[in-house]
């Protein structure tokens, strides 16, 4: 998932050298000057009154709105940032300064949870008045929204701008594997590995996107890197991508190694406290239980665009099942979307994760209703007129009692596979804050027990709007399963969405060439290659009768 950007501390101050100067009374600059003061001696309710009473007497003051919005941003108040950006634009003359300002405020939208205000703001912006080195940051927004094509377009303008800059060109690569371009990642990731050899990434995403056409030369060279990596996210990238490119190849023993240090290197940069992180989310799932058993589901009718919420362990099969859903001629799909998680916690989510503890203690204390017509209005912009749409992320698998009382037109789809290939899939991939026990083999088995025993509490509570969907039933009897889950989610069968890699867009995870290929049981049992490495892992599971001797799932 891609992290905003959110006005860079330098940008303002250095757009102010570029401005129309605009006369202000003495009264204007004596409240402005008031407020930097305190401002800057850390006096941040002061300074925010202030400003406020300026904005306020002086509108048309650019000054006043342009410190308000770095007050906004110090505070992580993304909402009153945007707010005073918006109000900030049309205050200059200079078509370079309100493009910047617009960039600006559409991640901060984005950062809000105003996702379709955002969507609408991007695709509306002119790129042509962006400066150079922002163009690459325009399309991150592009990317974050779901404007893939234009991302890309905008990630090579910036590449051909910056020729030997070899950020450009991996955003440039990350782009066209998003759109399942995987001989163009392929050239674009080893031009950049021309400009700069050691770049973790790029070999991440050369070993992902080559699979097994990878070569001997581009492994020795990844193992070189890797060897000489001294930040441990740089050890856990390439350790991760020596794992990918070594298990394409079939060779066990020397993938493992590479797989374990990869995760020892991960949870050192984003370290796993299971206790606090669980106990969090028992407590927010308890809380919003009550509230989603008062909940009266609408069986039919209600505002549109109807939502259908895809959750489940990481790399359980949710991007197959959304694009499934999303060949239907009534679906969007809008892809992992973070708009509901950031509306609850009041656009201040905690580096793109939103069910930390943090995150979860201020959403406690939200008013869902108010969630639910603002997710609406956002959806809404994006869904091009279809009436249903589909919103794939694992994190909304916290908030699926808040989503009921919130949205009681909306569905939650919970995608189910066998422990064993669900906990290797998602420890064998590099996932970050919200997901960091996937980086530690002794949390995955605590993990899943935990991870069943919510979906029980909503299986219950929700009934017929929580429709479980098990995976390996899916891509053995996919004539079967997948008409009983449209007609589950309120959708007439349709015979597309039995081929959905024909209809396949971009794909923003790490399914993105997977998903691109007819369904398959390729994946099936795939933990079994590393099984006696895998040993503890199982013991752990059939210790709760999560799994039986052999490794078979015993719970559905």
């Amino acid at each position: 998932m891609i992290e905003p950007k959110v006005l860079e501390p330098w940008v303002l101050a250095a757009l102010r050298g570029i401005e129309t100067p605009v006369t202000q009374s003495s009264s204007a600059l004596l409240l402005l000057n008031a407020a930097e003061q305190a401002f800057r001696r850390g006096a941040t309710d002061a300074a925010r009154a202030q400003v406020a009473q300026a904005c306020e007497a002086f509108p048309t003051a650019l000054d006043a709105w342009l410190l308000r919005a770095d007050i906004a941003r110090a505070l992580g108040d993304l909402p009153d940032l945007a707010f005073a950006l918006a109000r900030a634009a049309p205050l200059t003359d200079d078509p370079r300064l309100r493009a910047v300002l617009d960039l600006d405020r559409g991640w901060a939208l984005y950062g809000a949870g105003r996702t379709g205000q955002a969507f609408a703001l991007a695709g509306a912006l002119a790129p042509a008045r962006l400066p150079a080195e922002r163009l690459a940051i325009y399309g991150d927004l592009l990317e974050a929204v779901g404007l893939s094509d234009e991302a890309e377009r905008s990630f090579a303008d910036a590449a051909r701008m910056r020729p030997n800059d070899p950020a450009a060109w991996l955003r440039l690569a990350m782009a066209q594997n998003a759109l399942g371009r995987s001989d163009a990642v392929i050239q674009t990731c080893e031009r950049v590995l021309t400009l700069a050899p050691e770049l973790a990434q790029a070999h991440a995403l050369l070993a992902s996107a080559a699979q097994a056409a990878i070569t001997g030369h581009q492994i020795d060279r990844m193992e070189q890197s890797r060897a000489r990596a001294d930040h441990p996210l740089d050890r856990a990238r390439l350790g991760y991508a020596v794992f990918e490119a070594r298990n394409a190849m079939g060779d066990v023993e020397a993938a493992w190694p590479a797989l374990v240090d990869a995760g020892r290197a991960a949870l050192s940069l984003f370290p796993w406290a299971a206790r606090e992180a669980l106990l969090a989310q028992r407590e927010f799932v308890s809380s919003t239980s009550r509230a989603a058993a008062k909940a009266s589901p609408e069986a039919t009718g209600g505002p549109v665009p109807r939502p259908l919420f895809i959750v489940g362990m990481p790399r359980s099969g949710t991007t197959l099942v959304d694009r499934i859903l999303a060949s239907h001629s009534q679906v969007r799909s809008l892809g992992e979307l973070t708009t509901f998680g950031r509306l609850a916690s009041g656009g201040r989510s905690s580096g793109g994760s939103y069910n930390d503890s943090a995150s979860l203690k201020r959403a406690a204390a939200t008013d869902w209703a108010d969630v639910g017509r603002a997710y609406l209005t956002e959806v809404g912009l994006m869904a091009r007129g279809r009436p249903v749409v589909t919103d794939k992320n694992p994190q909304n698998f916290v908030f699926a009692g808040a989503i009921a009382h919130a949205l009681p037109q909306a569905v939650v789809v919970h995608v189910v596979r066998a422990p064993m290939d669900a906990l290797f899939g998602a420890y064998r991939r590099f996932f970050v804050r919200e997901h960091a026990w996937s980086n530690d083999l002794d949390s995955l088995a605590d993990y899943y027990r935990h991870h069943l025993e919510t979906a029980a509490v909503w299986r219950k509570l929700l009934g017929r709007r929580w429709v479980d969907v098990s995976y390996e039933s899916l891509v053995q009897e996919p004539g079967d399963v997948i008409p009983r889950l449209l007609e589950a989610c309120g959708l007439d069968f349709e015979a597309q969405c039995l081929s959905p890699h024909l209809g396949v867009g971009a794909v923003r995870t790490l399914s993105a060439l997977q998903v691109r290929e007819p369904i398959n049981m390729k994946s099936l049992g795939a933990w079994r290659r590393y099984g006696e490495k895998l040993e503890p892992l199982r013991v752990r599971l059939e210790a709760f009768g999560a799994v039986d001797a052999r490794g078979e799932p015993t719970v559905g």
